[in-house]
């Protein structure tokens, strides 16, 4: 009785306190080295996003699964960013992401020297969800046929991020949290400007097969205590075991913008404990220092205070995000060249 009390309250909570979600993203020029892109969106929106001017960027456009698109892809290119993920656009997104990363391999071998694939973090345990599986496979694909450095993170800080954007907006608009169990896992969390550190960084450096890369690691619970802290937000998490990871995705479909064939395997991924050994990380990117918990969020809001001065769609912050801040990256790297 009680728990069903609780559930009506937080069901009437929700519809009185939603609200739109509306994020900005940043506008700057690239002028970085020669990017070839290969979009997932259509066209007329990435000739909106880079300027017309800039001759240092080539789109290509194509369809990972239809190898028949490919043809040119990788020519002239020594080296890939793979950052090819199908999970947002079909609930078959595990065999769509095996599909892209064969076809891949089949136009990108004997002509790409290294690609830079970011997956994430493997769990110790034995059981692991759909999504990360997916993601180790598609890293098994890639390093089988082409030299291959393998950057393994988990949960990315940073505005676009989905598992960001789902911890935001939970915090933001739920002062009391009912959640399953495993929200006591433990997760390696890492702030996307050091994400980007890395994929830049791995240009330079010899393939390496797979490294896990983040800061300290800590439950998935106080991730979102800390930010509320950091938010000044006064909030109460409630863990319960009768929770299941698919009617914890339909909460959060509700509640933020994550939809729900997004935020499913996501939170399934939660219930490992994530931590992994970036010792590899420290030996191999000395020059990177990452920015703690706090300095991720801080570094996200001052990010998007600053800088993001263009209204867009939900579903677009990732890719826009990280065009601008790879373009960004790249054009630190040329001049220390």
């Amino acid at each position: 009785t009680i728990l069903a009390g609780l559930l009506i309250f937080f069901l009437f909570f929700i519809y009185i306190t939603w609200f739109g979600f509306s994020i900005k993203v940043e506008n700057e020029k690239n002028e970085g080295k020669d990017i070839k892109i290969n979009p997932y969106d259509n066209l007329p929106f990435h000739r909106k996003l880079i300027d017309k001017k800039n001759n240092k960027v080539e789109i290509f456009e194509g369809d990972l699964t239809k190898l028949e698109s490919l043809s040119g892809l990788c020519d002239g290119i020594d080296q890939a960013f793979y950052l090819v993920h199908s999970m947002t656009n079909s609930k078959e997104y595990i065999e769509l992401d095996r599909l892209s990363a064969r076809n891949f391999v089949k136009i990108a071998k004997m002509k790409i020297s290294h690609v830079i694939y970011l997956g994430g973090i493997s769990p110790k345990e034995k059981n692991i969800s759909d999504h990360l599986s997916s993601r180790i496979e598609v890293g098994k694909i890639l390093s089988k046929s082409l030299p291959t450095t393998e950057l393994r993170a988990g949960p990315i800080i940073g505005s676009g991020s989905a598992s960001f954007e789902m911890l935001r907006h939970l915090s933001e608009k739920l002062p009391i949290m009912v959640a399953p169990k495993w929200i006591n896992n433990i997760v390696r969390p890492i702030s996307v400007r050091d994400v980007l550190k890395y994929l830049v960084l791995s240009l330079d450096k010899q393939p390496c097969l797979q490294i896990d890369i983040g800061s300290d690691p800590m439950s998935f619970k106080d991730l979102m205590l800390k930010y509320c802290d950091y938010r000044g937000l006064k909030r109460y998490i409630f863990p319960v075991p009768i929770l299941a990871p698919g009617l914890a995705a339909r909460w959060i479909g509700l509640v933020t913008p994550i939809t729900n064939s997004l935020a499913s395997p996501i939170v399934k991924s939660v219930i490992n404990n994530i931590e992994g050994d970036i010792s590899l990380a420290l030996s191999h990117y000395p020059e990177i220092k990452t920015l703690n918990y706090n300095d991720s969020i801080k570094s996200a809001f001052d990010k998007t205070k600053k800088e993001f001065d263009e209204r867009v769609n939900k579903s677009d912050v990732f890719v826009k995000g990280c065009l601008n801040a790879l373009s960004y990256r790249l054009r630190q790297v040329e001049k220390k060249l």
